[in-house]
């Protein structure tokens, strides 16, 4: 997996779920 599409409204659950994201992409070694 290379790259990591993240949808969001812009909400503070999508800014929780941001980061998550961002640790998951440093785990696969991909990107957002």
């Amino acid at each position: 997996m290379k790259k990591i599409l993240f949808p969001t409204d812009f909400s503070e659950v999508a800014a929780n779920a941001f980061i998550h994201a961002l640790e998951f992409a440093k785990i696969v070694h991909g990107e957002i």
